[in-house]
């Protein structure tokens, strides 16, 4: 799998008239090798690919397989052999450099031996592979199955951070590596805050919970959002529970092959301001997942991405009414070749008798 990625990305270099690229991205270093450690890089020529990384990483370089240099001046070691030949060109993703490295790198090297090209492995890794998407579907069902395990100790007096803490334990439990992001568990005005902390308010009678969680299994992400109401909901909380759920739906129905990503951010978010929501809606309608958490492609209103078979995206339109409350519906979907799969299988809303 890795050799085959390893492939198709060389396969621009020509085109983009290049003879190196240094990967500093994590991300995208485990997408063409399997390595996850830190401050490493991966350099990749159109005949060797080697992991400049430090003593704690060897072994693990060493039993993927992989050529490994052991150094702690990785950019210094990288102009030495790459610049040995006075016409190589270097390509590097300036979004992943910092200023101190990026620095680094440019001295003492003329400017036309340098070439920024940002996010590079783009084009290969929007498209899911039929293993990425079972690595994926994976993290859903650990993600799934924790929520319905933790959902057995809501009960009035419960804290959000407890249950944040419950269900990453028990995500882990079942063989995630990881929650694929800081678990949001937010009760009654704190769901106004889109990315919340969870803290020490509890479940009341008749309170309105958002919970955003995802696992982590094997490299790959899942995320999904889930209102999950104790009691009776108010009149207020009911519509926009529906204006919420009436957009995702429509997003939904209209996603395809081909179809701009902006038209599903302007379906969905077209619904929410006709309900005079939509000053309340304040961020895009879903992002690619994978490797990631947020990933390409972004259903934003900037976005000029088309939808492609084997992408994999949340559709997640929010409305957030400070001091009040907030709603977020958040689906996990399979591009197909006819439409769009849901992924995640728990209920948008979810009832308890607490």
């Amino acid at each position: 799998m890795y050799k085959e990625r390893i492939k198709l990305f060389r396969q621009k270099f020509n085109f983009w008239g290049i003879d190196y690229f240094l990967i500093t991205k994590q991300s995208d270093i485990f997408y063409l090798t399997g390595f996850h450690g830190e401050d490493s890089c991966l350099l990749v020529s159109k005949y060797k690919i080697s992991i400049y990384t430090d003593g704690r990483y060897i072994t693990e370089v060493k039993q993927l397989g992989l050529n490994c240099v052991q150094t702690n001046q990785k950019f210094k070691d990288i102009k030495k052999i790459v610049f040995k030949n006075h016409k190589s060109v270097l390509a590097y993703d300036g979004d992943m450099l910092n200023v101190s490295d990026y620095l680094g790198l440019k001295d003492g090297i003329k400017d036309n031996r340098l070439k920024n090209l940002n996010e590079p492995l783009l084009h290969l890794r929007v498209i899911k592979n039929a293993q990425e998407i079972k690595l994926i579907k994976k993290a859903i069902k650990i993600a799934e199955t924790a929520f319905l395990e933790t959902s057995k100790i809501f009960k009035i007096g419960l804290t959000e951070t407890q249950i944040a803490a419950e269900l990453e334990y028990n995500m882990r439990k079942l063989g995630a590596n990881s929650p694929s992001f800081s678990t949001i568990a937010a009760i009654g005005s704190n769901a106004a805050l889109p990315h919340a902390n969870p803290t020490n308010r509890k479940i009341s009678k008749n309170s309105l919970l958002l919970m955003d969680f995802g696992a982590r299994y094997q490299g790959y992400d899942s995320d999904q959002t889930r209102m999950i109401v104790f009691g009776k909901l108010s009149a207020l909380q009911t519509k926009v529970l529906d204006i919420v759920q009436q957009a995702q739906n429509t997003a939904i129905k209209i996603m395809a092959p081909d179809v701009c990503c902006s038209d599903v951010d302007k379906v969905a978010r077209d619904i929410i301001e006709k309900a005079n929501y939509g000053d309340f809606f304040n961020h895009s309608t879903g992002h690619g997942v994978g490797i990631d958490i947020h990933e390409q492609p972004s259903l934003s209103s900037r976005s000029k991405t088309v939808l492609k078979e084997g992408m994999i995206v949340t559709v997640e339109p929010g409305i957030y009414l400070a001091s009040k409350f907030g709603v977020r519906l958040e689906e996990m979907v399979q591009i197909t070749k006819t439409g769009a799969k849901r992924l995640t299988s728990l209920p948008m809303i979810m009832h308890y008798d607490i």
